[in-house]
């Protein structure tokens, strides 16, 4: 995936993989068909750059119950923060705002940010019964600056 994309940090998710995987199949207590046992492990990951294999891992793994797991990564997403940041980064380089903003559009094939409502347009449709059979799956959501041929 990341190396279709050509880009992304594999060392993140590569370095939790293996980890991962043996904490779920071997050490953790849980039982598929009974999802509510109190005495069940729970595993909370957080770390941004090994999302791509907890998703991959546990679309595996849920799967069998119908539940679908998804990777939704956006790009760029045009907020007041995100223009903040574009801003100072324009100081601090003492390069003009406009010029930067138009850099980094111009490396967008659709030509503008990611809007707030093409994410919840994504979460949306992946919630609903139309994406059933889509799975495992980190979907950009970057008007074309990010892309995967398969």
């Amino acid at each position: 995936m990341m190396h279709q994309a050509g880009s992304g940090h594999p060392g993140g998710t590569l370095s939790t993989v293996e980890i991962i995987t043996v904490l779920y199949f071997q050490v953790m207590h849980h039982n598929p068909k009974n999802r509510e046992w109190e005495d069940r492990d729970r595993f909370i990951l957080s770390k941004g750059h090994a999302s791509a294999c907890l998703y991959a891992v546990l679309a595996v793994e849920l799967g069998r119950f119908n539940i679908t797991v998804n990777a939704i990564c956006p790009n760029n997403v045009e907020t007041k923060m995100f223009r903040e940041v574009l801003k100072a980064r324009a100081k601090k380089f003492k390069i003009d705002y406009n010029e930067l903003v138009q850099g980094i559009l111009s490396k967008i094939p659709m030509g503008r940010f990611t809007r707030s409502k093409d994410v919840a347009g994504l979460v949306a449709y992946l919630a609903s019964p139309d994406a059933e059979h889509i799975t495992g799956q980190a979907i950009n959501v970057c008007g074309g600056r990010t892309f995967s041929l398969f």
